[in-house]
């Protein structure tokens, strides 16, 4: 018995696998000896490969996932920040705090992930400065991503984490 996968002749989409001894296997349908990666892949008669709506949507969610998995500040001393969305929002509200005061040697009382820590209110404005430049980066390398996903220079998810990756860094 051997295992056979099948795509739909007309769009190219996944049907499923079946032993080749199966009497209900699809017919007039292509046969092939490779099963997509991923459910929403399609057979383009050489290959699996992923839309471009696909890719973009995966890139979306890649960025995302970066955007929101923290990041190490350039302030002195260094601090591992949190940048969930509720993270950014508490960050915000500091910011505009530091902003409306009139001393930056101020001090402001914060939980992070070593415990409490006393920042002083230019730290926190660097933090602020820093996550702000961070968020704009993942989305400018979601967009240049995108570019290269419609002119076909990215054609699966492998090349969207590393052009992401590269993107990112080139910023």
């Amino acid at each position: 018995m051997v295992m056979k996968y099948y795509a739909d002749i007309n769009d190219g989409s996944y049907l499923g696998s079946w032993d080749d001894a199966d009497p209900n296997r699809p017919t007039g349908h292509t046969e092939l000896t490779t099963a997509p990666e991923h459910g929403d892949q399609t057979w383009d008669g050489t290959a699996w490969k992923c839309s471009k709506q696909t890719l973009k949507d995966y890139c979306a969610h890649y960025r995302w996932v970066k955007e929101t998995s923290g990041i190490a500040t350039t302030t002195t001393p260094l601090y591992l920040v949190d940048t969930s969305d509720r993270s950014k929002v508490l960050l915000n509200g500091a910011y505009n705090k530091v902003l409306a005061a009139s001393n930056p040697n101020a001090t402001m009382e914060f939980k992070t992930g070593t415990g409490w820590q006393s920042i002083t209110y230019s730290n926190i404005e660097q933090i602020a400065l820093d996550v702000a430049d961070h968020t704009s980066k993942c989305f400018t390398a979601e967009e240049n991503v995108g570019i290269l996903i419609d002119n076909d220079t990215i054609a699966d998810r492998a090349g969207v984490e590393s052009q992401f990756d590269t993107e990112y860094a080139a910023l």
